[in-house]
């Protein structure tokens, strides 16, 4: 409507969007307010609500400040993450109408690849193991070095998958909180334990690759990732 405009102020003390109320003549109106700390990309929609990016607790979601609150200081802190469309969201647009919104979002691919290694000369490959258009990693290779253990979050948030080291019978292993420790391979060579930590609660479980069961272990600390 004109009545506000919103600008990103990149500064490390004082980063985020800024909005300048405005007057009929389009002249500033006061003193600028920093309504979004850690926001970025706003676009406004049609009945004035400001949309941008927010990096406050997340990697890039989008988030919503109503109308209502727009001019007032840290009006992000009470904005509503719209988690819909996921938590990589480097840009947003929004059409005139309301009836559409175009979205970057910032997808980040990372894959395995293994190399055999001869007793001697150049290693052999590489072969990709289990590709995905996601983020692959922390590998760990079973004990009889047929399979192996990794995080991705191909399924929408980091879990723990295994495969065969070439790429066939790859399986979820793990379902529920974010995983943010492991895997890492017990010695029977069956069973892979990794760790969690939601509500800043550290948990520890064991995964079964054959029956797929999973076990809760432990909570309260953190063993560093170590290989087995």
């Amino acid at each position: 409507d004109g009545k506000y405009v919103a600008y990103v102020v990149d500064r490390v003390v004082k980063y985020g969007i800024w909005v300048q109320k405005l007057t009929p003549d389009c002249r500033p109106d006061g003193a600028p307010v920093m309504t979004a700390p850690m926001g970025s990309h706003p676009a406004w929609t049609p009945n004035g609500d400001l949309l941008y990016r927010s990096a406050r607790a997340e990697i890039g979601v989008l988030a919503r400040i109503p109308r209502s609150e727009i001019g007032k200081t840290d009006a992000g802190k009470n904005a509503q993450v719209d988690d819909r469309f996921g938590r990589d969201v480097a840009d947003v647009a929004a059409a005139r109408n309301g009836g559409r919104l175009a979205i970057v979002r910032a997808v980040y691919d990372a894959d395995l690849w293994l190399y055999r290694m001869p007793r001697s000369g150049k290693p052999a490959g590489p072969q990709v193991v289990a590709n995905s258009t996601y983020s692959d990693r922390e590998p760990e290779i079973s004990p009889a070095g047929d399979r192996v253990a990794f995080l991705s979050d191909r399924s929408g948030r980091a879990q723990v998958w295994g495969a065969g080291l070439d790429g066939t019978g790859v399986r979820q292993l793990s379902f529920g909180e974010t995983v943010v420790r492991g895997p890492t391979w017990l010695p029977d060579g069956r069973r892979l334990r990794f760790g969690t930590r939601e509500a800043d609660v550290p948990r520890f479980y064991v995964a079964d690759t054959q029956t797929g069961t999973v076990t809760f272990e432990r909570s309260g600390f953190y063993v560093d990732h170590v290989s087995s």
